[in-house]
């Protein structure tokens, strides 16, 4: 389990028999000093359903010192 599946469970409460999956990544460049990734999951229940979709943005400060902000988004 990745970092990032860890903050989505934590932050909204997905439960123990529930998988979240990797569905997408992409790159969505430096703007305004910040380095920004966009990852998706989807949350599925045990029968295989698409519960929830989340939006996790990983930016990174270009300059010194680099400060990291991760931020979830239920779709």
């Amino acid at each position: 389990m990745d970092e990032f599946t860890e903050k989505i469970k934590k932050q909204y409460s997905v439960p123990e028999n529930h998988t979240l999956v990797s569905t997408g990544f992409r790159w969505e460049g430096s703007r305004k000093g910040q380095d920004t990734d966009a990852h998706t999951y989807q949350q599925i229940d045990e029968n295989g359903n698409v519960c929830a979709e989340y939006l996790v943005k990983d930016s990174t400060s270009i300059y010194p010192p680099q400060k990291r902000t991760i931020s979830i988004s239920k779709r």
